[in-house]
């Protein structure tokens, strides 16, 4: 509201701007359309009556979100060298570290919407198709581990004997407490910058080609919930020519896209699709109309692309609209999710300890609190 009003301002006054330096004061304002009008009347003569983003950014000593972009490819590519060239970029155009570490922020909390709902990344989001890119280069989890990170690493510079120093300690912590990558079967331990991180790891590992999807349904140990301290370890099955998946049930499916090398847009779409079945190279999948904005060119092709390489064969990808007939993945994982957490919270209050703290002290588990080690 108040970047509009801006906007009207300087309509009204014949003045040119660039919208993103009207976003940049919006920001800086905090709310106060008062500071707002002030600082965009500095704005105007920090730009000789123009209101530039780059201009704008540096008279408020904020930066440019080319600068934040470069810094997640880095860490992406767990380029260190590169990353900290970037900061030195940065550097020379004295920037104010705390507003940096905000608008980092910022960044992340958008590529997790990217990440987990794709529709909310409209048109008009600045940058959105480098966005985009970013959001199936990161993996979910280390998204919001980076913002976890950002979100102490700023609470604590005022601590760090130099802002520039407590801005770089906050990414080689991103870049050191990344999880350890593992197959989707393998357990994994949750990662927290307050916590003893995991082993990084440096390469993913090459993941084993699984079997198309069959009508018979997994082994029932492989659907039984993970405790709180342990994880099923992998379930060997047969392998399947693509040709004889002619159908498969929900969980197969599921299991199937875990599989694959697909991240945030693209995986979405998968995770919402039900599968059909399989022939003549074809493989149909089903999608209710209530997500037709998942249906884009390019997550299809990569979709169709990520499940010709798991089979080893070229494939035709078709997908109808009508609504699901069973269990979709989404669905499927929210209840695997959910007996995980059940499992654990039954864990937790039948493990000795426990009870020996609510017998010797009165201790009480707090609803909630409780999530399975994954």
């Amino acid at each position: 509201m108040i970047a509009e009003h801006l906007q009207h301002v300087l309509d009204q006054e014949g003045l040119s701007y660039e919208q993103p330096a009207l976003a940049t004061v919006a920001q800086a304002a905090d709310g106060s359309m008062r500071d707002a009008l002030s600082l965009l009347d500095q704005a105007i003569a920090f730009g000789s009556g123009e209101v530039r983003e780059q201009e704008t950014r540096s008279m408020l000593g904020s930066i440019g979100r080319d600068f934040l972009f470069d810094l997640l490819d880095c860490l992406a590519a767990e380029d260190g060298e590169a990353m900290l060239k970037v900061v030195g970029e940065m550097g020379a155009q004295a920037p104010d570290y705390s507003e940096a570490l905000a608008e980092l922020l910022t960044l992340l909390h958008t590529l997790a919407l990217a990440q987990t709902i794709p529709s909310s990344v409209t048109e008009d989001v600045p940058q959105r198709e480098r966005l985009l890119a970013l959001a199936e280069r990161l993996a979910p989890e280390d998204v919001q581990l980076f913002y976890q990170i950002a979100l102490i690493g700023r609470r604590d510079l005022p601590l760090a004997p130099d802002p520039r120093i407590g801005f770089e300690m906050v990414l080689l912590r991103m870049l050191a407490f990344r999880p350890q990558s593992a197959a989707p079967s393998a357990p994994r331990v949750k990662a927290s910058p307050q916590a003893q991180a995991p082993e990084p790891s440096r390469s993913p590992e090459k993941q084993a080609k699984a079997p198309m999807p069959a009508a018979t349904p997994p082994p029932a140990d492989a659907q039984q919930p993970v405790s709180a301290r342990e994880a099923p370890a992998p379930v060997s099955q047969p392998v399947a020519q693509p040709a004889a998946a002619a159908s498969a049930d929900g969980a197969a499916w599921f299991d199937t896209i875990d599989t694959l090398a697909l991240k945030g847009p693209a995986r979405a779409l998968a995770m919402q699709c039900e599968w059909v079945g399989y022939s003549g190279g074809k493989l149909r999948l089903r999608l209710d109309p209530n997500h037709q904005h998942l249906r884009n060119p390019a997550l299809e092709q990569r979709l169709a692309k990520a499940l010709g390489e798991h089979y080893g064969e070229d494939l035709q990808l078709e997908i109808e609209m009508r609504a699901p007939e069973g269990a979709i993945p989404a669905q499927l994982a929210e209840e695997r999710a959910a007996n995980r957490r059940q499992a654990a919270v039954e864990t937790i209050n039948q493990d000795p300890n426990v009870a020996a703290m609510r017998d010797t002290f009165g201790a009480e588990v707090i609803n909630g609190s409780i999530e399975p080690i994954d």
